[in-house]
């Protein structure tokens, strides 16, 4: 079952005659028929009841009409959702900052983001301690690279990277 069988059916049943719905579809009627045929075939159930001059609903087919409206509602919601995401209007934003020096600049930034993009969830969080520890490995690795270079060990300065600067956040 396809979408396309959903939305040919829903036509039908809203305008209640094949040939409109096929104008309205811009679609031919017989594949439009063949096409809500195979919609009843597949679910086993008659939701239309035809003749030459009109189209009815049967109940299944009332039922039918209800939920693909719910349904196809909820595609078309999806679709647009996955496009304002993809467009950077909605999903996520987490932004790090390392002091006080960024903060009051950032949550003017942010309140502007806000504003602009009332969708994304932004979230600002202080990565004092993740900064400290980048630095400290940076700082190990040029000891490292320095010492093979040269005899003596060098370590980092024990004010800036004590063990218990690197566990606060």
């Amino acid at each position: 079952m396809e979408l396309r069988h959903l939305r040919y059916f829903q036509a039908v049943a809203k305008e209640l005659s094949f040939s409109k719905a096929a104008r309205r579809l811009h679609v031919a009627q017989p594949a439009l028929s063949r096409a809500v045929k195979e919609l009843e075939d597949r679910i086993g159930a008659v939701l239309m009841i035809r003749n030459r001059r009109a189209v009815s609903l049967t109940e299944a087919g009332a039922v039918l009409l209800h939920e693909i409206g719910v349904l196809l509602q909820r595609v078309d919601d999806a679709v647009r959702r996955v496009q304002r995401t993809a467009s950077g209007e909605e999903g996520e934003l987490r932004v790090g900052f390392i002091g006080p020096p960024t903060q009051a600049f950032l949550g003017r930034l942010l309140a502007e983001f806000r504003r602009r993009y009332p969708r994304v969830c932004a979230d600002a969080a202080h990565r004092a301690a993740a900064c400290a520890l980048a630095a400290r490995t940076r700082y190990t690795r040029r000891s490292k690279a320095s010492h093979s270079r040269r005899s003596s060990s060098v370590s980092p300065p024990s004010r800036f990277f004590s063990s218990s600067s690197s566990r606060r956040s």
